[in-house]
């Protein structure tokens, strides 16, 4: 009886109450699970907790001394989202406070980004975050670029590269080469276990799926495929769909850069205040002397470029929810740049996911378990599953009904922690104070 009265005055507490805490031992009861594989729910689910690592789920409650408790009832979870193209700040772009930029990925309940922009300071960020010294979500790293401008190919260059780097990042990323030749060569020098991932490489997605690229981004193939005859379109789709090849779109990039989106509109977006006042600076800078000067220039080529944007971005679009049915494997992220915050813009990406037509349960599919396929980590998480990483949202509401159910948290688990949405609100209010 004793145990009975201090559990359920846990639960009272930690019902109540905002709370951040290490995990340690938890036990979440009476919640609903969201199958981010099958798009259902398994409801009136028990889940024990142990630091970072889902010991148990079970429909059967679960009784453990010492263990805090949160009640589910009513409310849903699911495993934490990933963006996977996101760049690290740095010194020339992403001009974030590293704490704040962190966190407010977490804020979100994002759990894992994947950096696309490897410098050798982000190996410290990953060790911190691991070591539980910083507060973040997990960092999947990629190696600095692969850019190469060769026209002859510098063997010894790129085996030194590829020593350096090959065993210390998650992998090689890939951005650029002059020539198939030299893709080839770069490809064939890395170790059978070295994934790559990046932009399409000059042979086109053919010569990604020969050469193993593990995802590539952007959608410049996907549009010079579309200007082809459907035919060749569709080879090329079915190609990616059946090459165990990953494509990260980053749509919300393209709105901004392909000038979607005006000026105003993007000011007035709820999040921007969470942003340093010297990035802001820099974007309405940057993007202000873009449109008083270089658009003033030839007003209607600007247009004329702004139409034809719409036109093939629209057409990306209106495939996407193709692709997905053919069995193209998608990834999900706004990408970095102007107007990109962490968090709240891989929100705004999947919400033109959504528009694209693919249903909830594929959206939540792509954001979770496609991501950690990708990576080869499947086994470890992307789904709320035991002895897997306690990596998880919980929801006040079903997103397979409702997608805006992703903007419900309740709390977040990340990395051995967990914080709750009224802790949450609270560092977020304290950060836009900070950045005023």
């Amino acid at each position: 009886m004793p145990g009975k009265c201090i559990a359920t005055c846990l639960t009272l507490v930690y019902s109540l109450f905002s709370f951040s805490c290490e995990a340690q031992k938890m036990i979440i009861s009476n919640i609903a699970v969201v199958d981010v594989v099958n798009g259902t729910i398994t409801n009136n689910q028990h889940i024990l907790i142990d630091g970072k690592k889902i010991v148990k789920v079970s429909a059967n409650r679960i009784r453990r001394k010492g263990c805090l408790m949160i009640n589910g009832k009513g409310k849903f979870i699911m495993p934490g989202l990933a963006d996977m193209h996101a760049h690290l700040p740095n010194a020339d772009e992403q001009h974030f406070k590293k704490e704040e930029y962190l966190f407010l990925f977490v804020a979100n309940g994002v759990t894992t980004i994947r950096s696309m922009r490897g410098y050798s300071d982000q190996l410290t960020w990953r060790d911190s975050i691991t070591q539980s010294k910083w507060i973040g979500p997990n960092l999947l790293l990629g190696s600095p670029v692969v850019y190469d401008e060769d026209s002859v190919f510098n063997r010894d260059k790129w085996v030194e590269f590829i020593n350096l780097h090959a065993a210390k990042y998650d992998f090689i990323k890939y951005l650029h080469c002059r020539s198939t030749q030299n893709f080839d060569s770069i490809c064939n020098l890395l170790p059978s276990s070295t994934m790559i991932s990046g932009h399409c490489p000059p042979g086109g997605i053919e010569q990604a799926i020969k050469r193993k690229m593990r995802s590539v981004e952007h959608i410049e193939f996907i549009i010079d495929a579309l200007k082809e005859d459907s035919l060749s379109f569709k080879r090329k789709i079915q190609g990616l769909a059946t090459g165990d090849l990953f494509f990260c779109p980053d749509l919300y990039w393209y709105y901004i850069t392909f000038d979607q989106y005006d000026l105003a509109t993007l000011n007035k977006k709820d999040y921007i205040k969470y942003v340093t006042k010297t990035e802001r600076e820099r974007w309405t800078q940057e993007l202000g002397q873009y449109y008083r000067s270089d658009v003033q220039k030839n007003y209607a080529q600007f247009l004329k470029d702004k139409s034809d944007n719409s036109y093939w971005l629209q057409s990306v679009k209106r495939h996407l929810k193709w692709m997905s049915m053919q069995g193209v494997q998608l990834l999900i992220s706004p990408a970095a740049g102007y107007y990109n915050v962490p968090g709240f813009s891989m929100y705004d990406e999947i919400l033109l996911f959504k528009d694209a037509g693919l249903t909830n349960a594929e959206i939540l599919k792509c954001a979770t378990y496609n991501a950690a396929v990708c990576m080869k980590q499947e086994d470890s998480w992307g789904t709320v599953f035991e002895n897997k990483r306690a990596d998880m949202i919980i929801l006040n509401k079903n997103p397979l009904t409702d997608i805006s159910a992703l903007r419900s948290i309740y709390g977040v688990f990340y990395n051995g922690k967990y914080i709750s949405n009224i802790s949450i609100k609270k560092k977020l209010k304290q950060i836009e104070e900070d950045n005023k």
